[in-house]
């Protein structure tokens, strides 16, 4: 798998690499396994979706919202199967939905 070009630019790396950190940390999975799962969440919205995903920074705010919650969504469901706790598997999406939140919003 190529790297995601998206999250390959330094803030947005950084941003990225802090909720992966975080989500190893809580689930003890391997860091590269949880950033593998993140940037297949980020590569399917764009093939889904047909557009690059950086056309979230500048789309409607119920929209990005929307699109936010179903990454972080599909993330924990990437995840869950390798984590055995029901609060640890609800705690995935809090984190990527926050990190999403700041990637996308806080930018």
């Amino acid at each position: 798998m190529v790297k995601n070009q998206f999250i390959s630019v330094g803030p947005r790396t950084e941003k990225f690499n802090k909720m992966v950190d975080r989500i190893s940390k809580i689930t003890g999975l391997d860091h590269k396994y949880v950033r593998k799962s993140g940037e297949r969440v980020l590569d399917k919205w764009e093939e889904k979706n047909h557009r690059k995903i950086s056309t979230l920074f500048t789309a409607h705010t119920s929209f990005k919202q929307e699109e936010i919650h179903k990454m972080a969504k599909t993330l924990q469901r990437y995840l869950e199967s390798e984590v055995d706790s029901g609060i640890v598997i609800n705690k995935i999406e809090t984190i990527a939905e926050f990190w999403f939140n700041d990637l996308f919003i806080n930018f």
